[in-house]
């Protein structure tokens, strides 16, 4: 039973996702080395003797199509991942003084168990000047007696009640009530160990031009189940190739949703958050089409909680994918830059993966072509390639060890795949909240180990 519960299942539904990931591996492997055989020169086109019919029906265009997704989206990925080589890491400034106020707001639902641990993470600041506001929104729990707990004069509890769930809602109420120049989000789970990271923020800010950061983000339940672990591998793996390739193009940092300091004028310049699923990726997008600067600030590192089952691994991955599908329908007609444009249809190469396998089966219990793709080579170089530029960026982030975990990375990947059709079951926020239970797995010593490591750049 410890043995399952360390690789995240904890029921019945864990155990069916967990087994149709790698189900799906097995079959996406399977695929893998024939066409590496195939690619070879080797025989491995097989006649289907058992198909039921025998059809000339095609769908060239619908395949195209769906090819073209799937590869621009590979395109977008190997692309960043080779920038992210040429990565400059930003100079470690910490200024003095805590002459500007910052409002951090902290929304929290039902959040009982680690509400107490940011309080008191953010009250041991050496940046003094802050007003800390949680946002207890529709809680049924202890969240807002468990935050009265903690004494300091700068923290301030609303008791949010609304008819409606999702963060964005409470993130407004609190842009409401700030006083600040600058808003810090964070998510009540989250772990700051760094007692000089507002310094080290606010120094971005002496840039006038600076509109926000996004802080580096790790694990602190990285420990709690072997899917904790990857979801930081995860995490590494996807700053390292998307920020910082981002940041030597000169473009502007995706938001996360937590460890965020963004000017008060420019949020509310844009009417502060909209209630969408992933309301992150949607203010992201809607700074950029007004060409705000937004900067990943990788020399503090903000540690988050990562849900250890595959049940709430699936239920946060939906709603990430349902929502940012929202966000791209309502932007479709606002280009901005080429690079965003395509990363806004990145999801839709999930259901292209979908509709091409179905394709291709239905060709080959037709007698009409092999289910093997005769680019097969394409796919290869693709994929060999944003491997290798992969295990470059986790040697030179984390350190050789790390990349080992690179291969069981990929097979947990898979989950994506399960996760697009779980999202369109999706209907509300509320359904897929994360829950939190605190991080019983890191000490001290580690975090303060990691983020040397992370500030360094590997180890």
């Amino acid at each position: 039973m410890k043995i399952l519960k360390k690789a995240g299942i904890f029921s019945l539904e864990d155990f069916i996702y967990a087994s149709a990931t790698a189900i799906l591996a097995v079959y996406v492997i399977s695929i893998l080395v024939m066409t590496i055989f195939q690619v070879l020169g080797e025989d491995v086109v097989f006649q289907n003797r058992f198909a039921p019919y025998a059809l000339d029906i095609q769908f060239p265009f619908f395949l195209i199509l769906c090819v073209v997704l799937m590869y621009l989206s590979m395109f977008i990925w190997v692309l960043m991942g080779l920038a992210s080589t040429w990565y400059k890491k930003k100079e470690d400034a910490v200024i003095n003084n805590d002459s500007f106020l910052i409002s951090v707001l902290i929304p929290a639902h039902n959040e009982e168990d680690v509400i107490k641990n940011i309080l008191g993470d953010l009250i041991t600041q050496e940046y003094k000047n802050l007003e800390i506001i949680v946002l207890a929104h529709n809680c049924t729990d202890a969240t807002i007696s468990k935050a009265q707990s903690v004494k300091d004069s700068r923290i301030r509890i609303l008791d949010i009640k609304t008819r409606k769930s999702g963060k964005a809602l409470a993130l407004n109420r609190g842009l409401e009530s700030a006083n600040g120049e600058i808003i810090a989000q964070f998510d009540a789970d989250n772990k700051i160990k760094d007692k000089q990271l507002f310094n080290r923020a606010m120094a971005y800010f002496e840039d006038e031009k600076v509109d926000a950061i996004q802080a580096e983000l790790s694990t602190s339940n990285k420990f709690a189940s072997l899917l904790t672990f990857l979801q930081e591998v995860e995490y590494d793996t996807f700053s390292s190739v998307s920020w910082r390739g981002r940041d030597v193009f000169q473009l502007p940092c995706f938001l996360a949703g937590t460890g965020i300091f963004i000017r008060a004028k420019t949020l509310r310049e844009v009417n502060g958050w909209n209630n969408y699923l992933v309301e992150d990726f949607d203010l992201f997008t809607r700074l950029v089409l007004k060409k705000k600067r937004i900067i990943f600030a990788d020399n503090i590192v903000v540690y988050d909680e990562k849900p250890p089952s595959w049940s709430g691994i699936m239920k946060q991955r939906s709603r990430w994918i349902k929502g940012h599908l929202k966000v791209t329908w309502d932007n479709l007609d606002k280009f901005g830059n080429w690079l965003d444009y395509i990363y806004r249809l990145s999801p839709l190469a999930v259901f292209a993966w979908w509709a091409s396998n179905f394709l291709y089966w239905f060709y080959y219990l037709t007698n009409q072509i092999s289910i093997f793709n005769v680019t097969g080579w394409i796919w290869l170089g693709w994929t060999a390639a944003f491997f290798a530029l992969l295990f470059y960026n986790s040697v030179k982030k984390r350190g050789w060890k790390r990349a080992l975990f690179l291969p069981l990375y990929w097979i947990f990947g898979f989950h994506w795949l399960w996760a697009s059709l779980y999202s369109l079951g999706v209907k509300s926020w509320q359904e897929t909240k994360t829950t939190h239970f605190g991080d019983l797995s890191a000490s001290p010593q580690r975090i303060s180990y990691d983020i040397n490591l992370l500030r360094n750049g590997g180890g």
